[in-house]
């Protein structure tokens, strides 16, 4: 997946929990002084679709929910786009 697909509204699921959100907005990080190679990272927050009672918004750097990782075996994205 490009970082540069993620668009706001899509709906991704997550690969190992098998659970689905959507994409509420993209944003950036500002980071303190102390943690300059943090500051304006690109930003995903998205949406449980879910009764989730940790949290319905999540927030994570776009490197880290676009990149991928080996699940179950397999080399894949964490989060693969619902196709409607």
């Amino acid at each position: 997946m490009n970082s540069m697909d993620v668009k706001v509204g899509q709906k991704y699921r997550h690969v190992k929990s098998k659970t689905d959100y959507v994409i509420v907005t993209l944003g950036k990080f500002q980071a303190p002084d102390e943690y300059p190679e943090l500051d304006l990272i690109d930003v995903v927050v998205y949406e449980a679709l879910y009764g989730n009672n940790l949290s319905k918004i999540w927030v994570r750097p776009l490197s880290m929910f676009t990149e991928i990782s080996e699940i179950d075996g397999v080399q894949r994205t964490k989060f693969e786009l619902i196709e409607e």
